[in-house]
């Protein structure tokens, strides 16, 4: 174990609940219930959502972005909505790529657009009741800026967990998929 890692180790014990570590990446959620009794998913491997009839019959499978993950279904547009964390994760130099959104219109089994969202590895979505928005909310997993870079050496990447990688709202207007705020 290298010297830094095994002080980060100490650090966590002896400080308990001032470190916030990213966990490990949840897994995808499991189908969801979509049109006349189908499900749809999205699978990572390779990166697609998968369309399933009443019968459990792959009817579609449609290609999406790299490292998909959370996701959710507008009933009434016929569309899954899934969130794409970017490909140099939180702790890689240059700072963290914003997010994506793929836009998936299961009617025509197609990416219709994918939207810009922030950056971090927290995601959540939410659609709203009446479904005419989606909210996207994105952040830092951790509070690493409060290690003292002088603890850790120049080229951890730890702070790159400070602003402006903060919370951020992405609102989108589900008719048009365009971001609104």
């Amino acid at each position: 174990m290298s010297f830094r890692k095994s002080f980060l180790a100490i650090v966590v014990v002896l400080f308990p609940g001032r470190l916030a570590l990213p966990q490990a990446r949840p897994a995808l959620p499991k189908a969801v219930e979509i049109a006349a009794g189908g499900t749809a998913q999205v699978v990572t491997k390779p990166p697609s959502v998968v369309v399933k009839d009443a019968t459990g019959k792959i009817a579609a499978s449609i290609p999406i972005g790299e490292n998909p993950g959370e996701f959710v279904f507008s009933e009434s547009s016929n569309t899954l909505y899934v969130v794409h964390v970017g490909t140099r994760g939180v702790y890689k130099r240059p700072a963290p790529e914003p997010n994506s959104l793929s836009v998936v219109n299961l009617t025509a089994q197609r990416v219709d657009r994918v939207l810009k969202v922030g950056a971090g590895a927290a995601v959540g979505l939410l659609l709203s009741s009446d479904g005419r928005r989606l909210f996207c909310y994105t952040a830092s997993l951790g509070v690493m800026g409060r290690i003292p870079q002088a603890w850790m050496g120049e080229n951890t990447g730890l702070d790159s967990l400070k602003p402006p990688f903060g919370p951020v709202v992405t609102v989108i207007d589900t008719a048009s998929n365009a971001v609104i705020a």
